[in-house]
């Protein structure tokens, strides 16, 4: 595969997957469901429509503000999504430089990703998570 293609591949799995990331950075020192439940406006309580979820693009679209409330959006989810894509583009340039198979790539990304959500998690609030740990 072309590595600049896989590069651009994985960047864009990492910002969907950075979006999840800064969500459950969140939500988990809260006790809250990371994965059924629907993102919200922590101003308005909201729920996000689908265009406002976009990841990275929305955000700056919506120039770092809820549409409704006008309650600021923190640069912490643009910043985190563009990390977790610094990751994918890195995997993607790595595995496939190096002649592995995109299986290895995707491998790479995933554990990267885990990792910098362990990270944001234990820095910001001291505490690395089972459910995080384990797998690894």
């Amino acid at each position: 595969m072309n590595p600049v293609i896989a590069a651009a591949v994985m960047g864009g799995l990492g910002l969907v997957f950075g979006s999840f990331i800064a969500a459950a950075s969140v939500r988990l020192p809260r006790d809250e469901d990371i994965v059924m439940a629907r993102s919200r406006c922590r101003g308005c309580d909201q729920p996000l429509r689908p265009w406002e979820l976009v990841p990275l693009v929305s955000w700056l679209a919506l120039r770092g503000r809820c549409a409704r409330c006008d309650t600021r959006i923190s640069r912490r989810y643009p910043l985190i999504e563009l990390a977790a894509a610094g990751i994918g583009v890195w995997a993607g340039l790595w595995a496939i430089g190096e002649e592995a198979s995109l299986f290895m790539a995707l491998a790479t990304a995933v554990l990267g990703w885990q990792l910098l959500l362990i990270a944001i998690v234990d820095g910001e609030n001291f505490w690395l998570p089972d459910i995080l740990t384990l797998p690894l």
